[in-house]
């Protein structure tokens, strides 16, 4: 990539970061994913009644579209709970409000995010966080950032098909059902979602992401967590389809509020104990790593750490 078209794409760059430096408002899988997750949903749809899977074929790019739009308020996390847009109550009370047709396949999609949400935020980030706690500025943004950058480059294509002007008009509906949810004016709000997703659609931008916004660091993601959580999320967002309120993911907190606040205070504990020499880096390390399967088991039910963290306490 020559100067000329790197320097292109920093505005949009910039608006990216100041959107995933908001506290607490990153957005756990960025656009990409989102994306390949509720695509692949949409080809899975055996178990779902006929009359939703009819109206998901009829209106798929309306379902793909609100699988994106759900994250259209920026400062989401400052918002009272009661009117978050990512707390299920939230979500099922768009999808009531939908007219019969695009607007109800929209707010399908804007749950079928919610349901993506509960691995993001339950397991894959509070798992990262802990596991990278030796570097600094490796927390929420830059892991969802780092996921993304797996995507494959396609999705990029159809992030412009399902962005479209026409597609656009269930901003609206949102600005309607999702009152008090942003502290920020809507219209503001939604220009920045826009331009963080108009973002995901270029090609250069990956570059910035990969080269300045979230490098490898020597960090690894590892290619089985990635294809894990992959299975992991579009089984939720199909297991809500089939089953609404009474899905497993419903029954999650899609804000991950608990998981991510305790990764946080352990990433702190590992690198202030560690680099103390309070413990072995090695130590260290492998304590963060038999945290995964807690922070998985913990996505729908009780977190329960492993037996070695008492080597903290103890420390």
């Amino acid at each position: 990539m020559n100067m000329k078209r790197l320097l292109a794409a920093l505005p949009l760059a910039a608006v990216a970061i100041l959107i995933l430096a908001l506290p607490s408002d990153a957005q756990a899988w960025g656009p990409l994913a989102h994306l390949n997750f509720s695509a692949q949903a949409l080809s899975s749809l055996g178990v779902v009644q006929p009359s939703l899977r009819g109206l998901l074929q009829d209106f798929g790019h309306d379902f793909l579209y609100g699988s994106l739009a759900a994250d259209i308020v920026v400062g989401k996390n400052m918002a009272r709970y009661l009117y978050h847009c990512h707390n299920w109550r939230v979500g099922f009370n768009v999808f009531k409000q939908a007219k019969p047709g695009a607007e109800q396949a929209f707010s399908l999609g804007f749950l079928a995010h919610l349901a993506a949400d509960t691995v993001a935020h339950n397991y894959y980030v509070p798992f990262k966080t802990v596991a990278s706690f030796h570097k600094a500025r490796t927390r929420h943004a830059y892991w969802e950032l780092r996921y993304d950058q797996r995507m494959d480059r396609a999705l990029s294509q159809l992030a412009r098909q399902v962005s479209t002007r026409a597609l656009r008009e269930h901003d609206d509906f949102l600005d309607r059902t999702l009152a008090g949810a942003s502290v920020l004016p809507f219209g503001v709000s939604k220009q920045l979602f826009r331009s963080l997703l108009a973002s995901a659609r270029m090609s250069r931008f990956h570059h910035v992401s990969r080269s300045v916004l979230a490098p490898e660091r020597n960090l690894v993601l590892e290619a089985d967590l990635v294809t894990e959580t992959d299975v992991l999320a579009v089984e939720a967002i199909v297991g809500m389809l089939a089953e609404g309120e009474r899905s497993e993911a419903a029954r999650a907190d899609a804000t991950g509020a608990r998981n991510i606040r305790l990764a946080t205070d352990l990433r702190k504990q590992l690198k202030e104990r560690s680099a103390r020499g309070h413990i072995l880096r090695r130590e260290a390390h492998e304590i963060a790593a038999e945290t995964r399967e807690s922070f998985r088991e913990a996505i729908r039910g009780k977190l329960v750490l492993p037996r070695s963290l008492a080597k903290l306490s103890a420390a």
